[in-house]
C-alpha cells in the first residue's frame, strides 16, 4: 500500500482511540451548567471518609446582628463639680484612675467657705440665746408680766435664726463641712471634694491654680460596674425585636469570646437615619470591659420549622454556598443552596431554584474531599 495513503488513515484511528478515552473518563463525572456530579473511584474511596445524612425539618432559631457600643447608663456617670467654686490646690487625678467612693477627688479654696463658717456660727449663738429668751418670755406670759404680742415676737425671731441656721448648714454640707465639729478654733478656707462612688476617672479638666465656677466640670467619673449594650437597630429590623430576648454580642477586638445579655428596652421613636436604639442588660457584668467599646451582638428573634441538615454539610467553592447530595452507590451532585438561617450545629438551607421543602441525602463528612476530586476533574 502506498506510504502517503496510510499516514491519514492512522491519524483518523488515533483522534478517534483518543476521543474514546477521553469520554471513558469522564463518563462518572458529568457536568452542567446548573449541577456537578462527580463519582469516586474505589482508590478515592479507600481513602475518603463520606459520611451523609438527611435533611430533616427541626426548629432553627431566627438572629439578626446589630452593631453598637458598651455604655455606662446615666445614672453611673458623674459629673464632678464645685457648689460654691474655687480654686483648685490640689488634686491627685488622672484619666483612667480606680477610685473607691471617699477618695479625695480635689481640694479647693475660696474665701466664701471662711464667710460661710463665720456666719453658721454666729447664728448657731444668736439661735441659742433666742430660745433662751423665749423661755423666759412664756414664763413672763404665764405671770402676766408680758404682753402676747411680744411672746410672738420672740418666737418669730427664732423661727427666723432656724430657718437661717438649717439653710447655712445645707451650704456647708453642700461643700463637705461637717457643722457638728464646726468651732471657732476649726474654720477653715480649704475644703476637699470626695468620690461619691466606686468609678474610674473618664476625664480630667482641673489643674493647680485654676478657678472653676459652680457650673464648671472639673471630672468625669464612671461607674463600670453596670454598663449596657446599646444598639442601633434599622427600620427593617424593629418588627423583629421585643423585650427580653436573648442576645450574644462579641467585642471588636475579641470577635471569638461571646458574652450573654437580653434585651431590656427598644426605642420607640425613630432617628433622622432610620433607625431606633437598642438597649441591651448583661446576664453577668464583667470588671475588664470599658465603656465605648465596639461590640457585634446577635439577637435571637424566634425560630422557624425548616429542613436543615449539619452545618458540616456547607461547603464553599468559587464564591457559592454548596452541598453534595448522594445519588448513587459512590456517586455525589453538587447542589448550589442558600443558607436560610443557622444555630451552632445545624444550617436550614434551601436549593437555589427549588422550594425549601426538599428533603434529601446529603454530604456531612467529608465534603472538602469530593470539592477537591470535583476541582481535579475540572482541571482535566
Amino acid at each position: 500500500m502506498n506510504l502517503y495513503k496510510i499516514i491519514p488513515i492512522l491519524a483518523i484511528v488515533l483522534s478517534a482511540c483518543s476521543s474514546a478515552d477521553k469520554e471513558n473518563t469522564n463518563a462518572g463525572n458529568e457536568q452542567t451548567p446548573d449541577k456537578f456530579a462527580v463519582t469516586l473511584t474505589e482508590a478515592q474511596k479507600a481513602h475518603s471518609k463520606i459520611l451523609t445524612a438527611k435533611t430533616q425539618r427541626r426548629a432553627i432559631a431566627n438572629y439578626i446582628t446589630l452593631n453598637g457600643l458598651l455604655e455606662a447608663p446615666p445614672q453611673n456617670i458623674v459629673s464632678v463639680t464645685a457648689p460654691l467654686g474655687g480654686f483648685v490646690k490640689s488634686t491627685p487625678l488622672l484619666q483612667g484612675l480606680h477610685l473607691h467612693k471617699g477618695d479625695v477627688l480635689a481640694e479647693l479654696e475660696n474665701p466664701d467657705f471662711i464667710q460661710l463658717q463665720e456666719d453658721y456660727l454666729q447664728t448657731a449663738d444668736l439661735f441659742d440665746l433666742a430660745q433662751m429668751d423665749l423661755k423666759r418670755q412664756e414664763a413672763l406670759r404665764a405671770g402676766e408680766a408680758n404682753s402676747e404680742k411680744t411672746l410672738q415676737e420672740t418666737r418669730s425671731k427664732l423661727n427666723q435664726l432656724e430657718i437661717r441656721k438649717q439653710a447655712l448648714k445645707q451650704k456647708l454640707g453642700m461643700i463637705g463641712i461637717d457643722v457638728n465639729g464646726l468651732t471657732a478654733s476649726t474654720i477653715t478656707r480649704r475644703v476637699v471634694l470626695r468620690s461619691p462612688v466606686n468609678a474610674y476617672v473618664k476625664t480630667v479638666s482641673m489643674n493647680v491654680g485654676k478657678y472653676f465656677g459652680p457650673q464648671d466640670i472639673l471630672a468625669e467619673l464612671v461607674n463600670t460596674e453596670h454598663l449596657h449594650v446599646e444598639l442601633t437597630a434599622y427600620e427593617q429590623d424593629i418588627p423583629k425585636l421585643k423585650e427580653g430576648q436573648k442576645m450574644k454580642f462579641a467585642l471588636a477586638n475579641n470577635p471569638k469570646e461571646m458574652f450573654s445579655a437580653h434585651v431590656y428596652l427598644v426605642g420607640k421613636s425613630l432617628t433622622n437615619e432610620r433607625s431606633v436604639p437598642v438597649h441591651g442588660h448583661l446576664d453577668h457584668d464583667e470588671s475588664s470591659f470599658i465603656p465605648g467599646q465596639s461590640v457585634k451582638a446577635i439577637i435571637e428573634t424566634g425560630s422557624d420549622s425548616l429542613f436543615s441538615i449539619e452545618t458540616s454539610a456547607i461547603g464553599s467553592m468559587e464564591g457559592k454556598t454548596v452541598v453534595f447530595e448522594k445519588t448513587g452507590k459512590d456517586s455525589y451532585t453538587m447542589h448550589e443552596v442558600k443558607v436560610l438561617s443557622k444555630n451552632d450545629q445545624y444550617s436550614a438551607i434551601e436549593f437555589m431554584g427549588e422550594q425549601p421543602t426538599r428533603q434529601a441525602e446529603l454530604v456531612v463528612g467529608g465534603v472538602h474531599t469530593l470539592m477537591s476530586v470535583l476541582l481535579n476533574v475540572e482541571e482535566e
